[in-house]
């Protein structure tokens, strides 16, 4: 499925160092997409920030990130695209599934 995030567009992939992130970061790059890796410590206060400065169009996280997003998402006005990869169905709508979104 496209979700309309191309060349030039800003994707935060916040995740530990697992196939998941690999699979955000290069489909990001073979689209032309900018990921920008975002330690997955962060805070929803830097989550935030980094969001708005970064001026970010999707994010790519999993269970615990999401849940940090989820704190400060109605902030993110150019967070177009919530993506999650989890095994667990999504708490809120917002979130689309990675590996439905790859089928």
């Amino acid at each position: 499925m496209n979700l309309g995030v191309g060349k030039g567009g800003r994707v935060r992939v916040m995740m530990p160092r697992m196939p998941a992130w690999y699979t955000a970061m290069l489909g990001a790059i073979r689209i032309g997409a900018i990921p920008i890796p975002t330690p997955n410590l962060s805070t929803a206060r830097d989550i935030r920030y980094r969001a708005k400065a970064a001026e970010a169009m999707a994010i790519v996280t999993d269970d615990q990130g999401a849940a940090k997003v989820d704190e400060v998402a109605d902030e993110l006005t150019s967070v177009r695209h919530f993506v999650r990869w989890s095994a667990q169905p999504a708490a809120h709508s917002r979130w689309r599934d990675l590996d439905a979104l790859l089928e």
